[in-house]
């Protein structure tokens, strides 16, 4: 087996083609909004529908494992850029939290309006940083990743070693040292965070194994022979099941179903409906970003009462998602217009104090 591992590190055959990888953040997505909408009854507060409670029982905890999937996502994509160095690191930290923050300002201006959301400078600056969820509710992924990133960054040297030291320094230490941290770490937005890279980097950390290693390969290669379509949906219900009992194995969840999805969607003839589907599902992972800031604002107790009656409009609730999943697209293709504009300024800006710092320097050197 560790022959086999080092062998395909070297060949490094494997592929999740960049349409797939949108498609898996679409499913994540989706799950998302199922895990918020439908498995939590006393978040739902005003509108037509009330949660079921023994669906809510059922799939709170399966629904869950998108936190897994857009972490593994994270780390199997930090391989393949052929930049790692910190600054590159920190502008795609810089990236994030301009996209954030337009998000942000565009639901801080509808609850101040609409909502009579008077909060404090602290807790904007909060906000603002992803340490606050009174009223971007989930976005504590956004300080999660930025600091999942920075330690990925930290450990790669140790990843890079062999198979095994990556299994020791990306999943068994830091779920070890954040596990003794949290006990010890008095302010409690910090806390959280360390709490959070406790069950999720490893994640991270498993994603970059699969790619650096080549271990989908040795799965693809190792189930060749069945078709692919059942080990999805038995992938699917075995995933489904284990994390109903055991929540905290995500590092091993999210390779398994990200494995059955890609190894389904990349490999034999599809029919033209299962086309379509993932054409919407790789549209919805390109807006996964801004679906999972927008959304914030129908179960935060600044907005819910407000916005709610238009998402639960319907006693059905396939209808309520459909409508809430298109409007949150909707939004968050218009914003992503927002995005590029103040990306393309930033990029402007630090090209335009790197070029004057460079000619001070040929300046300095004139002289």
């Amino acid at each position: 087996m560790l022959i086999q591992i080092r062998n395909c590190a070297k060949e490094n055959t494997y592929r999740i083609e960049k349409s797939t990888s949108a498609l898996i953040k679409g499913v994540a997505a989706i799950l998302m909004l199922v895990h918020h909408m439908y498995t939590f009854p006393g978040w739902v507060v005003a509108g037509a529908y009330s949660v079921d409670p023994v669906f809510a029982q059922l799939f709170r905890n399966p629904t869950r494992i998108c936190v897994g999937m857009f972490a593994f996502i994270t780390g199997w994509a930090f391989v393949l850029k052929k930049e790692k160095t910190l600054g590159h690191v920190l502008q795609k930290i810089a990236t994030l939290y301009t996209e954030y923050w337009v998000a942000f300002f565009v639901l801080f201006l509808f609850a101040f309006s609409a909502c009579g959301y008077r909060p404090g400078v602290g807790t904007v600056l909060a906000e603002m940083t992803g340490f606050s969820g009174e009223l971007m509710l989930f976005c504590w992924y956004v300080p999660f990743w930025a600091a999942a990133v920075l330690l990925l960054h930290g450990i790669r040297k140790v990843l890079d070693q062999s198979f095994w030291w990556a299994l020791l320094g990306g999943i068994v230490f830091p779920i070890v040292i954040f596990a003794v941290a949290e006990r010890i770490i008095p302010v409690k937005s910090i806390a959280t965070l360390v709490n959070h890279l406790k069950h999720f980097f490893p994640c991270v950390a498993v994603g970059y194994i699969c790619c650096r290693y080549n271990v989908f390969e040795i799965l693809r290669v190792a189930l060749q022979r069945i078709n692919r379509l059942i080990v999805l949906v038995l992938t699917v219900i075995l995933v489904s099941v284990s994390r109903y009992y055991i929540t905290a194995a995500d590092f091993i969840y999210s390779p398994m179903l990200i494995f059955a999805i890609a190894n389904a969607v990349q490999g034999g003839k599809k029919i033209k409906a299962a086309r379509a589907v993932e054409k919407l599902l790789q549209i919805f992972g390109k807006y996964s970003a801004n679906i999972w800031y927008l959304h914030c604002v129908v179960f935060s107790t600044v907005t819910n009462r407000v916005v709610q009656p238009y998402v639960y409009w319907s006693a059905n609730p396939l209808a309520n998602f459909v409508g809430m999943l298109f409007f949150i697209l909707l939004i968050s293709y218009v914003l992503s217009f927002v995005d590029r504009f103040f990306l393309e300024f930033m990029r402007r800006v630090k090209n335009a104090l790197f070029l004057d710092a460079a000619k001070h320097d040929s300046g300095n050197d004139a002289l």
